[in-house]
């Protein structure tokens, strides 16, 4: 990232990393596979503000936890309670995953309401 201001690389950086954690089973595998890479990279751009490019990382492990929470450690405590009902879990799920992949996504696909194969009651 040589040759681009420092705020640019950042905004940058943090974007790469916000959008992969897509790509993982858990933000705990997102975190522990990618921070230090991300951080070992902001490390070089000179100028670079390595206080405020960690919060903004941290920032968006927060993001990430809300708009993701089936990838959180919590989750099967939540979904456990029924604090989160199925309908709300399949929305948010359904959600996330249309605007990652800017496709829609159809209620079936994540609701978890049947089985494969399963005959549908009423």
């Amino acid at each position: 990232m040589v040759g681009y201001p420092p705020f640019t690389a950042m905004v940058v950086l943090v974007l790469v990393f916000y959008f992969t954690h897509y790509l993982f089973a858990s933000i705990t595998a997102h975190v522990t596979a990618l921070l230090p890479v991300i951080l070992a990279v902001g490390m070089t751009i000179p100028g670079l503000d390595m206080a405020q490019f960690s919060l903004l990382l941290c920032l968006t492990l927060g993001i990430m936890g809300m708009l993701t929470p089936y990838a959180t450690g919590p989750s099967p405590v939540y979904y456990g309670s029924g604090y989160l009902p199925r309908r709300t879990t399949g929305s948010s799920a359904r959600c996330s995953a249309s605007s990652s992949s800017g496709l829609p996504v159809p209620r079936a696909a994540l609701d978890g309401d049947h089985q494969v194969g399963a005959p549908r009651h009423g």
